[in-house]
């Protein structure tokens, strides 16, 4: 999973420690529905990326040194995930 460095940095700066980072994404191991595979099939055709599963996104979390992470939400293919910046 590639992040712009410029990005990242930004994304460290704005963030104290101690900080709560809470991300929404697109996951390709979300609820298997009708309504998800529509929606994948949408983002898929309007040119989006590809999708990384819910383990995928929680390990790159803790490999840039986020902690406590956590999938708090999870809504078709969408995944909302927490984690403190130490």
């Amino acid at each position: 999973m590639a992040v712009k460095s410029r990005k990242r940095r930004k994304a460290e700066t704005a963030l104290r420690p101690g900080g709560r980072l809470i991300v929404k994404c697109r996951v390709a191991d979300g609820i298997d529905s009708l309504q998800s595979a529509l929606a994948r099939l949408v983002w898929l055709a309007r040119g989006g990326k590809e999708m990384f599963r819910q383990a995928d996104w929680l390990a790159f979390l803790a490999e840039h040194g986020f902690r406590n992470l956590r999938i708090v939400n999870v809504w078709g293919i969408f995944a909302t995930i927490t984690g403190i910046r130490p």
